[in-house]
């Protein structure tokens, strides 16, 4: 059997990488909810409207989440006891660049586009080639 505290540490671990999740680059634009409450000012959102979400379910302790929240280097807990907010220490930059890309194929007008939040490139074929 394990021991108590390492229970526990696994369960601080696990609420911890599940808000970092919600808060995410990879999630955060596409969660219409957050999204909404955040916005691109990094409002911060109640920790009891987190552990409210399906997912939190499973973690009952209010206290315990506050705890492994605290632990974030992502994440910034603030707000009096009782009532704690959560919000990321850096804003989510949704700036996209674009910037030329060189052909390989004799097809002009091919761009990439770099998307800073999701860390992706996208290419896409601006105008048709000259006949």
């Amino acid at each position: 059997m394990l021991p108590p505290s390492y229970l526990l540490g696994y369960l601080l671990e696990l609420t911890l990488w599940q808000v970092e999740f919600y808060f995410s680059d990879s999630n955060l634009p596409f969660d219409k909810f957050l999204w909404g409450m955040v916005t691109k000012d990094n409002k911060p959102v109640p920790v009891k409207l987190i552990s409210s979400f399906k997912r939190m379910m499973r973690f009952k302790d209010h206290a315990t989440i506050v705890a492994a929240l605290r632990e974030s280097e992502f994440m910034e807990v603030g707000g009096d006891e009782g009532d704690e907010t959560i919000k990321r220490k850096n804003a989510l930059n949704l700036e996209r660049t674009t910037k030329d890309v060189p052909s390989t194929d004799g097809v002009k007008g091919v761009r990439t586009v770099y998307d800073k939040a999701l860390l992706t490139s996208m290419y896409a074929v601006c105008c048709p080639p000259a006949p």
